[in-house]
This record gives C-alpha cells, sequence and structure tokens, in this order.
C-alpha cells in the first residue's frame, strides 16, 4: 500500500521493504530451532557488528567490520546457542538500512 500511496520504489525504499521479510524470517527459523530442542537466538546483521557503505541496492562492507563480528560475537553470542543472523541487510554509519 505504501509503495503504491507514494508512487516510488527507489533502492533506498526497496532495501527498507525486503529488510523486513528477512528480519521476520531469522526470528522465525530461530524460534523453530528452540522448538526442536536446538538453543537458537535471533540476530539483525546490525547487532552483531555489520556495517555497510550506502550503495542502497548494492551495499558494500565497510573496512573493519569483519573484526567487529568477532568482537561483537565474542561478547555478546553465546557459543552454546545457534546464531540465526540476516544476512543480506546492514546499518551504514548512520544507522539505516
Amino acid at each position: 500500500n505504501g509503495v503504491r500511496l507514494i508512487q516510488e520504489l527507489s533502492p533506498k525504499s526497496l532495501d527498507q521493504l525486503v529488510s523486513y521479510g528477512e528480519r521476520c524470517s531469522v526470528r522465525i527459523m530461530a524460534a523453530r530451532l528452540n522448538q526442536i530442542g536446538v538453543p537458537a537466538q535471533a540476530f539483525d546483521a546490525w547487532d552483531v557488528g555489520v556495517l555497510t557503505d550506502d550503495t542502497y541496492g548494492d551495499a558494500k562492507l565497510l573496512p573493519g567490520t569483519i573484526a567487529s563480528i568477532k568482537e561483537r560475537f565474542d561478547g555478546r553470542v553465546d557459543p552454546n546457542v545457534v546464531a540465526v543472523v540476516t544476512g543480506f541487510i546492514g546499518h551504514n554509519t548512520k544507522g539505516k538500512i
């Protein structure tokens, strides 16, 4: 409805729109794993240190992101729990998808 209302679907809007499905999917997957006895936790990519540039529709990881991910996982993710992480979305330095 929103896209139809504003008659526009820019790469930025598309990234925002498709991110909802991915964020929902990781939560469903983690919940299912927990149901079958596999300890799991859902994470959005930016919660585990993923930072990207501002190229909507084709963003690239910023330098230092890999180290940031390792650091966040070490301090935040229980090694006995499966981390289910969104894979194709990230935040830029301004916190925008």
